[in-house]
């Protein structure tokens, strides 16, 4: 039941592994009949014990298999999500930014309601803070009010039975802006990058990966390696706020504690640290959730990080940068004379290289194209030739990606990774880890997994299902959206075959049409039965022939959603409607994860048929096209496919994505927090529970 049934094929060195296994079986099963009836019952059950160790074994290599596929495919489809954002104009994305400002505006209805949360979150603060009129200046925090503020957040991920919890401004506005302003002041004084000096025996540092908003797994580490001191100091490098959702709460920890405990605890940017990649990938909607005024409080976040260093070196030996090394071999004091305090880096400039670089594997030889759009992949002859010409460096020391073990050595020990969000993005599934480092540049590493309290038990199953789902959905927006251009290419794979069908492909033909088309080197077949594909082909054979009319009548794309086979059961009105939705996204390149998460006004993390009025409303107004209330009307309940009078973002997605009804099921089966990625979640009132997840897993 942990093996996820919907990648059923198997690869020919496991199938190699299973024939291994079942001879021994057979030749264990054998030798009992022809051992003596008096033979010991102590080696018998010994010979049993074997055999489930194989068996064991074997079931390990499957998973392990399989998982690989899945952890490929998510960060193939990451990396594409990036490159599209990275790539699109300045002009649009600002315009996207625009807009859900302004619908946010125009659903003035929450705003008494938000103002009313801020009001009795003043009052409830602990002692330090006082009356919350309290003047600017006078705004100090304390260990002990830091502690105070960390136990809640702890409490706020266990009991957040309600939205109001995930929608709680944590910390008044005027006060976060005073915290800001603060630590802007103290990154404005330091250098480009800043020596890190370890010299008694036992003084250490811990680097700290990605955190992404996911506030459990700071708490974790310091709870488990305790507050810096002047013996055990911490660098945090980048990445702090995205994809969570709680991470004005971790730029709240990491700011206090760099007022309290400056000149033990170091901050390197991040990727995520600028204002186009965090506009778009949760930290905006953030803060339109918990500070009704989020342009005021999503600026200034962002001035702040645009003040923050991009390296540190450790005893000299050592470079800790977020992402990796330029295009260019540069030196260290070239680096320290480019301008940092810029909103977005320039596109190929040596800052936009050091925050989104990634190495390559260990063949990998100079510098490449990166596959997110942005930066580049570099080998270890470039790493050699940067420590070359940096004497004494000797080590490179980065974040930027997600590592099953929290972290990599790469390159014979010459560069590492380290990754601190555990379960990343609540569905992959990984460690989080730190790395410790001592005066002598030795270091090891503390691999951690935050499983949150609500969820009880943990199983592997749950682990891993959850990012099978999650690649599930990316996968089948991108085949809807392509939907056209998989169609021409199949059409030209028959006429050059000359075959009698004009619609039938193989299993390989199909795999490889969608990596070309996609632009994905994701290995297809393993996801045939979750993308629509059946066992059994048109010929009736197993794995046979498929009619990719067919399949491709199972998706429809945003541009024709009006047209589309949702036809027979869908209102003209609500294909109309539907149209002019599609329309404005088309148009203002918004990705359906943003227009949910903008309809969710109370964060809740499903769109009651108030929100969806409102936020259809809204949105008409904001770009000039009317929609009725019969029109709202009728989309709600062609929306709302379970009844229950919400829509969560399994339905959404399927609305706008997909018009086979088998094949929208998986996605509206899918618990809201995996789809969403962990950005958004209603927490103890899903109604997927633990049983139902293992069934979604077993799809």
């Amino acid at each position: 039941s942990i093996v996820l049934r919907f990648l059923s094929p198997i690869k020919p060195e496991v199938n190699r592994g299973r024939a291994e296994v079942m001879g021994n079986v057979f030749r264990s099963k054998s030798a009992r009949v022809r051992n003596d009836s008096t033979k010991q019952n102590g080696k018998s059950k010994g010979r049993r014990s074997s055999l489930q160790d194989k068996m064991e074994n074997l079931h390990k290599k499957l998973t392990s298999d399989r998982r690989q596929v899945l952890k490929k495919a998510w960060d193939e489809l990451e990396r594409m999500d990036e490159n599209e954002l990275e790539s699109s104009t300045y002009e649009t994305q600002t315009q996207t930014t625009e807009m859900f400002k302004a619908l946010k505006e125009r659903m003035a209805w929450q705003k008494q309601e938000l103002e009313q949360s801020r009001i009795i979150i003043s009052r409830g603060l602990p002692s330090f803070f006082g009356n919350s009129t309290m003047h600017q200046e006078k705004f100090k925090p304390t260990t002990h009010w830091l502690v105070d503020f960390m136990d809640a957040c702890a409490k706020k991920q266990v009991e957040g039975k309600t939205s109001t919890v995930l929608n709680e401004a944590p910390l008044p506005e005027h006060l976060l802006l005073k915290l800001l302003e603060k630590t802007e002041n103290e990154f404005k004084k330091m250098p480009n990058i800043v020596n890190i000096d370890l010299e008694g025996k036992d003084d250490r540092l811990i680097v700290v990966g990605d955190i992404h908003g996911q506030v459990q797994d700071l708490l974790h580490i310091l709870k488990t390696h305790g507050f810096p001191t002047a013996k055990k100091r911490y660098l945090f490098n980048g990445d702090f706020v995205d994809r969570g959702k709680y991470s004005i709460e971790v730029i709240i920890i990491l700011f206090t504690l760099k007022l309290l405990k400056g000149n033990y605890v170091y901050f390197n940017r991040g990727n995520h640290e600028t204002d186009r990649i965090n506009s778009r990938d949760g930290f905006l909607a953030e803060c339109c959730s918990k500070y009704y005024n989020d342009e005021k409080v999503f600026n200034a976040c962002n001035k702040t990080f645009m003040a923050l260093p991009f390296g540190h070196i450790i005893n000299e030996k050592a470079l800790v940068v977020h992402g990796g090394l330029c295009w260019d071999i540069i030196t260290l004091d070239k680096l320290q004379t480019i301008n940092r305090f810029v909103l977005h880096p320039e596109f190929e400039s040596p800052l936009e290289d050091i925050l989104w670089s990634d190495p390559g594997d260990s063949l990998c030889k100079g510098v490449g194209p990166n596959t997110r759009g942005v930066g580049c992949i570099f080998g270890e002859d470039i790493v050699d030739e940067f420590c070359r010409n940096n004497p004494p460096l000797r080590m490179i020391i980065r974040s930027h990606e997600d590592k099953d073990k929290g972290y990599e050595v790469h390159f014979k020990g010459k560069l590492v990774t380290v990754f601190s969000a555990s379960n990343y993005c609540g569905s992959v599934g990984n460690d989080g880890a730190v790395m410790e480092i001592f005066s002598n540049l030795e270091y090891k590493f503390h691999a951690f997994y935050v499983i949150p309290k609500l969820q009880g038990r943990y199983t592997f199953s749950d682990r891993y299902s959850g990012l099978s789902v999650s690649v599930a959905a990316k996968l089948v927006h991108r085949i809807a959206s392509f939907r056209e251009d998989l169609r021409k290419h199949f059409q030209e794979i028959v006429s050059e075959r000359k075959s009698e069908s004009k619609t039938l492909i193989n299993r390989e033909e199909w795999a490889r049409g969608l990596q070309d088309v996609l632009g994905l080197n994701i290995e297809f077949e393993f996801f045939e039965e979750i993308l629509g594909i059946p066992v059994l082909g048109t010929d009736g054979r197993n794995r046979g022939m498929v009619d990719f009319e067919m399949w491709l009548g199972k998706y429809c794309s945003l541009g024709n959603i009006s047209t589309s086979i949702i036809g027979a059961k869908c209102k003209t009105a609500v294909k109309q409607t539907l149209s002019k939705i599609s329309k404005i996204i088309l148009n203002h390149r918004v990705a359906l994860k943003a227009m949910f998460m903008a309809f969710d006004a109370n964060n809740d993390g499903v769109i009651s048929l108030g929100e969806l009025s409102s936020g259809i409303l809204g949105l008409g107004e904001v770009c000039n096209e009317k929609f009725t209330p019969a029109e709202i009307e009728d989309l709600a309940n062609y929306m709302d496919a379970d009844g229950d009078h919400v829509i969560d973002y399994g339905e959404f997605l399927a609305t706008f994505t997909v018009s086979n009804p088998d094949l929208a099921q998986v996605l509206k089966n899918a618990p809201v927090d995996l789809t969403l990625s962990g950005e958004r979640i209603a927490l103890s009132e899903h109604k997927v529970s633990l049983r139902k997840k293992r069934e979604v897993s077993s799809r």
